[in-house]
This record gives C-alpha cells, sequence and structure tokens, in this order.
C-alpha cells in the first residue's frame, strides 16, 4: 500500500484592544520597580516610570526615563559615587551625559550636595512622555487584564508540543492524541482527549460547558489538531470531499501516513501543514483558523504559477499581485494604485485619481512625511496636492492615533481604496477567480468555529469550477505604523 503524507505544524492568531490594557496599565504604575516596553515589539526600549502616575486613556502620556534598546540599568556602589566627588565640574558634566537614567537617579538619591543638583539636571534632560498607545502589550499586561491572550499561551497543547517529529498512519492519530501524555498530564489536556474521543465515536466535540479559560487554546491550538481528526472522521463540514480526493489522486482518506512537524517550511505561511500524495508529488496545503476568518496569510504566499503567468485571462490580475509582492510594505499602496490607474483607472476614487500616477520623488517624499518627528496634525505640512485625500477622512480623523503621521495616513487612505476597488468596484474582475485556480491546486483551510454547545469544524477547499471560496484582498493598514503590515488575502466560506 502506499501512504501519503498530511504534515501538521502550528499557526498563531489573536488580537485585543488597547483600552482593555487601562486597568493593568494603572496596576503596573504602582510597582516601582515596573519598566514597560516600548514600540509594537518593544523594539523602541524601556520606559522607568515616574512614580504616582494614573492614565484614563489610551492617548494618555506617561512621563519617565528612556533605556534604549539593549540597556541595561547601571547599578552605582558607594565607591562609584564618593569617586564622581574627585572630577572636576566639566569632567562631571561629561560624565552624567554619558551616564543611563537608573545611574543618574541613584545620584539624586544619594543627596550629596555637590553631586546630586547637578545629577538632577541631567536627568531632567532626559525626561521623556509616552504615549499609553505605543507601550507594547506585554505578558505582565496580559496577565493584568486577566486576559485569555497570555492565558492559552501558558497551556501546552500546540501540535509542536504534544507531537514529536514522526510519521504515522491516519487511523493513528485518534490513539496519538487520546494516549498523548503530554495531554495527559494537564487538566486542559483530559478536556481535549475527551473532545477527541467524541469526535471518534463520530459526534461533534461539546464546547460550551468546558472552562472558559481553556476556550481559547482549545479553539485555536487543540483546534488545529481536532480539526485534522473531525476531517478523518468525516464529522466535519466538508461539502466538497468527493471532489478533493479525486484532485489528489486518492480515493481513501485513511491510507496516508501523518507526520507533525515541529516547524513549518511550508510557502504559504500560515500553513499549519500539508496532506502529500506520494505517487504523484500532489500536495495540499492546510490553514487552520479559529472562528470566522482568522489572520489572513500575506500576499506574497499566493504564488502565481507559471501556466497562468502567459494568460491573458489573468493578465492584470497577475500583473498587479506581482506588482505588490515586488514592493515593500511602505511602497506598496503607492506602486499599487499606479498598477490600478494604468488597467482600471475608473475604479479608483476621483480625489485619490487626481494625484497619479505617483513618481518615485512622489513616493520618496511622502515616506519623508513617516518620520517620528511627525505627527498626524501636521498633515498640512504635506504638499498641497495631498490635502484633498486628507479630507477623505474629515469624520474619522478624532480615531486616528496621535502617533500616526502624514505619510502614514496617506499610505493608510490609498491602501483602503485600493482594497474597495479590487474588492467592490470590479478594478480586478478575474481576482477571485485567479485566486481559486492558485488555490485550488494546494490548499484547503479548516475553521474551528463554536457552534452552540460544540466546537464545529468547517472546511474550504477553493476552486475554480465550482466557485468555492470567497478570495479578497486584505489589509490591517495602520497610519500608526505604515512600514510593518503588507498586504494580505482572506479565504472564507
Amino acid at each position: 500500500m502506499r501512504y501519503n503524507d498530511f504534515k501538521i505544524v502550528e499557526a498563531m492568531l489573536g488580537s485585543v484592544t488597547d483600552d482593555k490594557y487601562l486597568p493593568a496599565v494603572n496596576q503596573l504604575l504602582k510597582d516601582p520597580n515596573h519598566r514597560f516596553a516600548v514600540g509594537k515589539s518593544g523594539e523602541r526600549g524601556m520606559l522607568i516610570p515616574d512614580p504616582g502616575q494614573q492614565v484614563n486613556s489610551r492617548k494618555d502620556k506617561i512621563t519617565g526615563y528612556m533605556l534604549q534598546p539593549g540597556e541595561q540599568e547601571q547599578q552605582l556602589g558607594a565607591a562609584d559615587i564618593q569617586n564622581l566627588k574627585q572630577q572636576d565640574a566639566t569632567q562631571l558634566q561629561a560624565e552624567f551625559q554619558r551616564m543611563g537614567p537608573s545611574a543618574l537617579m541613584q545620584i539624586v538619591d544619594a543627596n550629596i550636595p555637590e553631586l546630586s543638583q547637578q545629577a538632577q539636571q541631567s536627568l531632567q534632560a532626559k525626561k521623556v512622555s509616552v504615549l499609553v498607545s505605543v507601550l507594547f502589550k506585554s505578558d505582565d499586561m496580559k496577565t493584568g487584564i486577566g486576559g485569555n491572550i497570555s492565558a492559552k499561551e501558558t497551556f501546552a497543547v500546540k501540535p509542536s508540543d504534544i507531537f514529536a517529529d514522526e510519521r504515522f498512519p491516519a487511523p493513528q492519530v485518534f490513539n496519538e492524541v487520546i494516549n498523548n501524555p503530554v495531554l495527559q498530564k494537564q487538566e486542559i489536556g483530559k478536556v481535549i482527549i475527551g473532545m477527541a474521543q467524541q469526535i471518534k465515536a463520530g459526534d461533534d466535540p461539546q464546547f460550551k460547558n468546558i472552562p472558559e479559560e481553556f476556550k481559547p487554546a482549545v479553539r485555536d491550538y487543540a483546534g488545529e489538531y481536532l480539526g485534522v481528526l473531525a476531517l478523518i472522521g468525516e464529522t466535519a463540514n466538508f461539502t466538497t470531499r468527493d471532489q478533493w480526493l479525486e484532485h489528489l489522486g486518492v480515493k481513501d482518506i485513511n491510507s496516508i501516513f501523518i507526520n507533525f512537524p515541529q516547524q513549518s517550511n511550508f510557502a504559504l505561511g500560515d500553513s499549519i501543514g500539508s496532506f502529500e500524495n506520494a505517487e504523484t508529488g500532489n500536495m495540499i496545503l492546510i490553514s487552520s483558523k479559529g472562528g470566522k476568518m482568522g489572520a489572513p496569510p500575506s500576499l506574497n504566499s499566493l504564488k502565481i504559477p507559471k501556466n497562468l503567468l502567459g494568460s491573458k485571462r489573468y493578465a492584470a490580475e497577475v500583473g498587479f499581485v506581482e506588482t505588490m509582492q515586488g514592493a515593500s510594505a511602505v511602497q506598496q499602496p503607492f506602486l499599487g494604485i499606479n498598477k490600478l490607474h494604468e488597467v482600471a483607472p475608473d475604479s479608483i476614487n476621483e480625489t485619490i485619481s487626481s494625484i497619479l500616477p505617483l513618481s518615485n520623488k512622489d513616493i520618496a517624499e511622502l515616506e519623508s512625511f513617516m518620520d517620528r518627528k511627525y505627527t498626524k496634525n501636521d498633515w498640512q505640512q504635506l504638499p498641497e496636492k495631498y490635502h484633498p485625500l486628507v479630507r477623505l477622512v474629515d469624520k474619522t480623523f478624532a480615531r486616528f492615533s496621535e502617533t500616526a503621521t502624514p505619510g502614514g495616513l496617506i499610505h493608510y487612505i490609498i491602501t483602503k481604496d485600493i482594497v474597495n476597488a479590487v474588492n467592490s468596484r470590479n478594478a480586478l474582475p478575474q481576482f477571485e477567480s485567479m485566486g481559486r485556480e492558485i488555490l485550488q491546486k494546494n490548499f484547503i483551510q479548516i475553521f474551528a468555529r463554536p457552534k452552540g454547545a460544540i466546537l464545529g469544524f468547517d472546511i474550504l477547499w477553493p476552486n475554480v469550477e465550482m466557485a468555492t471560496g470567497n478570495v479578497k484582498l486584505y489589509s490591517k493598514a495602520s497610519a500608526n505604523d505604515p512600514k510593518k503590515a503588507k498586504m494580505s488575502f482572506s479565504v472564507t466560506d
């Protein structure tokens, strides 16, 4: 008997709003030893907050002193402070300028007349204020709100937690989960084992009655392999199952081998694994999502096959996707809107169309206005031709973060217009069809979704002939950080 490979690895998703963190921030402000990481991933350094502060809004500012990335808090001994007394005023000033805020605070606290006053002046020169909205959402904050994001990360229930790099036939996967020693040692693991047993018996797994703190981890992490069990056991909602198996060239899914590697090496970045026909080489990547849509994969992972590169039917769509894939996150909307201006000018907002096409000089100029020295209220410093674009968001301008930049606003406005042009204004009539044709060759998606009392599993196989799968352009563009996120595509049922 020939077997086929079905490989599973982990995927991560989830988001929360900043407002939920305010009580946690206030609680941490009471701890004199707490340091706040600053930036989306803490890349800007650590904030030592002044004592006695409280915040009521994400727009509030916390005052204090910054430790630069990689900078350690310097601890001074009594001898170090006494040695400073031997230096003259010029040497002392240079030494204080070199010192970090922690060392200066220790000198101030030492209350030595000939040192403390000058140290206090140097310390004041280093004073900063940081918006609550730009603090890194640390585990301390997540724990402080009692949030599920932090909780689900504490459970060892991901595929990489419970499986080693090994292969076994599909029917054995049930036993590999039910008898897994990692799961057996945890209360949440016992719940997951029970759900696997229910699927093996041909039932939908119960979800409503499990502890609330377990639900996010079960849905988003255990759901990845529970969904595979539901696929194997035929309890999942998979209306095109027979056609999918025929596409793969297999008659019985139970004849495959399952492999759970520790890391993903698939081109489609959010894939959790693959089903591979070892005889033909045909491979289907599998993505697992919690909820309606989950985290959309990057547009860069939508690889254009050779047979479509010269296709007249998809010429405009292929040209657009290749343009976007070849651009940086900053340049994507500017080059993308230029491409739409070339192939579908009537699909673009008239106000935006009036400034097109953007030259390389225009793009460089807009990028310069993304500098952090600017805030959203500096938008009038933009060249006048961009002012009508900013006025397009007059009604929602107050919702933009104070740290949004003028260049970031234009980036955001153009990005949103590209998404609307493609998804709603028929700019690329064959975009969805092209996406289905690409994805049907090597992709299915498993959705783990609470449905009343159960955790249900819906499986989607995008297919151009059957017109299954809604493939849309997607963006999480931010006027605050336009250099971070590239455009994505979503696949929903």
